[in-house]
């Protein structure tokens, strides 16, 4: 059926690559679709009776995909932030020394560093 919908299309202008993507993301489109509903049926059947996926639950699954409502999944980029986000402050305490401020060059190294952990933490929060 979903073969018959994309072939009633006029898809001319579209390459033999296109296509292929287009079929490709057709199909995990619609696997997502299947799994939500399965999800959704599973959370919604919690007595183990027989699976029934209704169409409720299939135009539910469906908007779930489509809106991305799911979580997206955090980039090794945006794990590194929230793990730096929370180690840079720890550092920070623990080298810093009141007693050692009245040397210039400490002073300077340490307002750098709070500085950009400052900076760092705020984007991090920003970006979440």
């Amino acid at each position: 059926m979903v073969d018959q919908m994309i072939a009633n299309r006029n898809l001319d202008a579209f390459s033999t690559h296109a296509k292929q993507r287009l079929d490709h993301h057709a199909e995990e489109f619609i696997a997502d679709i299947i799994s939500e509903a399965e999800r959704i049926e599973a959370a919604q059947n919690s007595r183990n009776n027989n699976a029934e996926i209704t169409a409720t639950i299939v135009d539910d699954a469906a908007i779930i995909v489509r809106k991305t409502l799911r979580p997206a999944k955090r980039t090794k980029w945006a794990q590194f932030r929230r793990i730096a986000a929370s180690i840079l402050p720890l550092l920070l305490g623990v080298f810093f020394e009141v007693s050692k401020l009245s040397d210039p060059s400490y002073a300077i190294l340490m307002t750098i560093f709070g500085a950009a952990t400052l900076v760092f933490v705020t984007v991090t929060i920003l970006w979440e």
